[in-house]
């Protein structure tokens, strides 16, 4: 039984023995979630899960967001539910931006969260106040499992940002976002047929991290299509790069190994393997049964293998080169 009270004009809701906030009236609890049932909402107040609940959202949801609003996870999971036939749409029907999600949990081997067949736009960097991110969507020190997700129209400065996480994401696309498209720091996990157009800053950038990128297109990418940095370990197979500034590149003690590599329409090196931070060493890239645009980049003491050739480095300021 769920017991209201009116406060300051806003729906409570009594779970658990405490109070919170449902200020959209739509969060119905059942055990140790909050959900929200099948239908279309105007979203005009964020959405604050309380510490240690899940939050499921059904399929065939509509979340019409308001321009201050956003969605907040906090100990819990976040499971959005939708199918093929019945996918959730979360937006902004007025063509502006809304505020993002983010999940964090407190112990990420308890955490599960996971999206399926669902369709994200319209969404700027996640700020409530009090944390502001360069994400607009965000898990941190979570189990994240992502399946057949659209990301479209982003303006933070990361579109997907995972942090500190364990992930599997499969069939996602993404386009048009203003800068990086997907930032994983400090995460392990792996993404599999996945597509990338339209690309602001970086399509896929790594820093500290140790994943697999298998299946993968990425197309239209004003700086590079993916970036492997601060000791990153990258294993690919199955790229397809076109239209980026830089194919891949790995710096700062980061390795990546790759087969069936292809990378087309270069607009300034297709492989970088080079130092940008003096408290890192050199990148690595090994690639078998690749092709590129023979617009290779690599400094003096990095090492770049294609096919079994080596290319010899040489003496290079990253800065003018390229940053």
């Amino acid at each position: 039984v769920v017991e209201k009270v009116e406060k300051n004009k806003f729906s409570f809701k009594k779970y658990k023995d405490t109070y919170f906030e449902d200020k959209n009236n739509i969060l119905i609890p059942f055990q140790n979630n909050l959900i929200i049932k099948k239908g279309n909402y105007n979203i005009t107040e964020p959405i604050i899960i309380p510490d240690g609940i899940n939050l499921i959202i059904e399929p065939g949801t509509q979340l019409d967001m308001n321009t201050n609003t956003y969605i907040f996870v906090s100990n819990g999971d976040l499971k959005i539910k939708g199918e093929p036939n019945n996918k959730v749409f979360i937006f902004n029907s007025n063509n502006d931006y809304w505020k993002g999600i983010f999940v964090r949990s407190n112990n990420i081997e308890n955490s599960d969260s996971n999206i399926t067949d669902t369709i994200i736009k319209n969404y700027t960097f996640f700020d409530n106040g009090l944390v502001q991110l360069t994400g607009g969507i965000n898990f941190y020190n979570t189990n994240i499992t992502i399946k057949n997700l659209n990301l479209e129209k982003s303006l933070a400065e990361d579109g997907l940002n995972i942090v500190n996480s364990k992930f599997k994401i499969k069939n996602i696309k993404i386009s048009e976002v203003s800068s990086d498209a997907v930032d994983v720091d400090f995460s392990k996990g792996q993404l599999e047929d996945t597509e990338f157009i339209n690309i602001g800053g970086d399509a896929i950038d790594f820093s500290g991290s140790n994943s697999n990128i298998i299946d993968t297109r990425i197309s239209d990418v004003q700086d590079k299509a993916i970036s492997v940095g601060e000791k990153s370990i990258i294993k690919l197979q199955n790229i397809n790069i076109t239209k980026s500034s830089i194919g891949i590149a790995s710096k700062d003690s980061s390795k990546v190994f790759g087969e069936n590599v292809i990378i087309s329409n270069c607009k300034l090196h297709d492989y970088a393997s080079f130092q940008k931070k003096s408290f890192f060493k050199n990148g690595f890239i090994e690639l078998k049964n690749s092709k590129g645009c023979n617009k290779e980049l690599v400094d003096k003491n990095s090492f770049l293998s294609i096919n079994g050739k080596v290319f010899k480095g040489k003496e290079i300021d990253i800065k003018k080169e390229y940053y």
